[in-house]
């Protein structure tokens, strides 16, 4: 199954979820609807279906692109499908010109032409600031990043045009070992734009647009964690690096401290507390231990809690304990740190600043070896919400209080 797979599906079945959601005597017959035109069901569509009706009732009255964004494209889609049949052209329109996903946007689009063909006024489509991406506006220089996978890897791409031609370098970061992999192009301005869609489309939200000194910091930082970790740059790296124009002025600090200020970062500890909430966010959504220690861990579970266990007993709480300092080792603690610090700059250039603080919190609390991981919320919470009754009690959540 492809992205423009679900993206299709996601349209055909708009207006059978629509109707899911504000109809609620005939569910039943309108799921099955939704099923045959053959709808996006994944683990946690039905669940979520009481909450969408929630968001929906507060489209029309708030920021429809924040409230939209942060639900997957099935859902996005009637959210889109009821402001069409409200006729908001106001809220679309928004919602054309601040959304971050590609898909959406093409999607929303279409609908204003036609509403623009039935004889409504649409306005004309405002220039996108220096924070949105420009991969389809700006072909001669786009450079971007993405936020850390789940497994420690992103991309960043910077892209170059000195008068010769476009000239592309995609590298892959880990966060524990550096520059695991890249590839160096001349591509064909046609080629090029193929390209960004497609690796724009397949990053969705969480892609950013970075500035030539941003990138070239995050180039820089990560060629040195291969030098401290004694892990070689992939061969042919450091010559392909070197046909890019280095920008006039290098940073010498983390890119995040651009967007804070210096006032904010003083007393990140208070920012400690509620950072497990991050998680809700896309970006790093899919943060986990890994599917081994995963499976290590819920085992652990079961073998130690019993025939009929309580996972929120003292002795599961303690279980998290143990395995999330075992898990946030010195390494772990510098990968982590090093995806956080990433986290928040993305996060406050979305202006963000709450999360951003947070996020920044964690990665500098990470960075003191003698505070346990499991004394940090955020830390804590990337094992304790594969609790298998999910979550915590608030007398969990005691025992990190600071």
């Amino acid at each position: 199954m492809t992205i423009l797979d679900d993206q299709k599906r996601a349209r055909r079945g708009a207006k059978a979820l629509l109707r899911i959601l504000t109809d609620k005597k005939n569910f039943d017959a309108n799921l099955d609807a939704y099923t045959r035109a053959d709808g996006i069901i994944d683990g946690d569509f039905l669940s979520r279906v009481d909450e969408a009706r929630k968001t929906l009732a507060q489209l029309e009255n708030g920021d429809a692109a924040a409230l939209i964004a942060e639900w997957p494209l099935a859902f996005q889609e009637a959210f889109v499908e009821h402001l069409v049949a409200k006729e908001r052209v106001d809220l679309l329109a928004r919602l054309r010109d601040k959304s971050r996903n590609k898909a959406l946007v093409k999607s929303v689009k279409q609908q204003l032409h036609q509403l623009k063909q039935a004889g409504r006024a649409v306005p004309d489509r405002q220039k996108r600031g220096w924070k949105r991406s420009a991969l389809d506006e700006r072909m001669d220089e786009t450079n971007f990043v993405t936020a850390f996978d789940g497994r420690g890897f992103r991309l960043i791409l910077l892209l170059q045009d000195r008068g010769t031609g476009p000239r592309l370098l995609q590298a892959v970061e880990s966060d524990r070992t550096g520059i695991a992999d890249f590839r160096s192009s001349r591509p064909t301005r046609s080629k090029l734009k193929d390209m960004l869609k497609q690796i724009e489309a397949a990053s969705a939200d969480r892609s950013e647009t970075a500035t030539a000194e941003e990138i070239f910091y995050f180039l820089k930082r990560a060629a040195e964690r291969n030098r401290q970790r004694k892990t070689q740059t992939p061969e042919g790296f450091v010559t392909a690096l070197s046909y890019f124009e280095k920008p006039k002025s290098e940073l010498d600090k983390h890119p995040l401290f651009a967007y804070a200020k210096p006032v904010e970062l003083e007393v990140p500890e208070g920012r400690l507390p509620g950072s497990e909430k991050l998680f809700a966010d896309p970006l790093c959504a899919d943060w986990s231990i890994g599917d081994m220690e995963l499976r290590v861990f819920q085992r652990r579970l079961f073998d130690e809690l019993g025939e009929s266990p309580d996972f929120r007993s003292a002795k599961a709480s303690a279980i998290v304990d143990e395995t999330v300092d075992r898990f946030f080792d010195e390494a772990t603690r510098g990968a982590f740190h090093t995806r956080l610090m990433d986290l928040a700059w993305i996060l406050a250039r979305r202006e963000k600043k709450g999360e951003a603080l947070s996020a920044y919190a964690v990665a500098q609390a990470l960075l003191d070896d003698k505070k346990p991981a499991s004394r940090i919320p955020f830390c804590r919470h990337l094992i304790a919400r594969f609790l298998p009754d999910g979550g915590e009690t608030e007398a969990e959540r005691k025992i990190i209080a600071p």
